[in-house]
């Protein structure tokens, strides 16, 4: 048995329970709390994967370290209270920053600005589907069929308008004209 196991190639290898006390200074004792930890990967009969074993136990003891630190779990919200208080904090920065940009005029509510815009949109959906109609009134020498063109292509503009945006519902289908 060498004093201490060599690393081969930069891993440690397959070691025996006494090169691994030996690397690591540990005791029957402290072998054992280690075992209880589940952080030794056993791979034979007193055989150990060093390499998977000293990760292991490093990954503990970082997550003890943070354990000890923040007073609890610190991925557990329920269990760290600073780290809850902090996250209520930043909310109520947020909530704070909102309110103030929307009384300084920076932020509009966006019901707000849809209830706007879609009194606008009517008008002009209302407006653009007149033309026809205004159309042949001023131009009494426009056939059916093309005023027929005219109401399909507004129709069409909207159509597409409305597939953008489909809460001002649909288009009725423009009508067919006979000849």
């Amino acid at each position: 048995m060498k004093a201490s196991p060599e690393p081969r190639n930069g891993r440690i290898g397959i070691m025996t329970r006494q090169e691994l006390a030996i690397l690591t200074g540990w005791d029957n004792r402290r072998f054992s709390g280690w075992a209880a930890r589940d952080c030794l990967v056993r791979v034979g009969r007193n055989q150990y994967d060093g390499d998977r074993t000293i990760r292991r136990i490093l990954d503990w003891n970082d997550h003890a370290r943070q354990v000890s630190q923040w007073g609890g779990d610190p991925n557990d919200s329920a269990v760290n209270p600073a780290r809850e208080r902090h996250a209520a904090m930043a909310a109520q920065r947020r909530i704070n920053e909102i309110r103030l940009a929307r009384l300084e005029g920076q932020m509009f509510d966006m019901a707000d600005i849809k209830q706007m815009w879609g009194a606008i949109m009517i008008a002009v959906r209302q407006m653009v589907l007149a033309i026809p109609a205004r159309c042949a009134a001023e131009l009494p020498h426009l056939t059916r069929h093309d005023l027929a063109v005219m109401e399909r292509e507004c129709s069409e503009i909207l159509r597409m308008n409305s597939l953008a945006n489909p809460e001002h519902g649909p288009l009725p289908e423009p009508k067919e004209v006979r000849a």
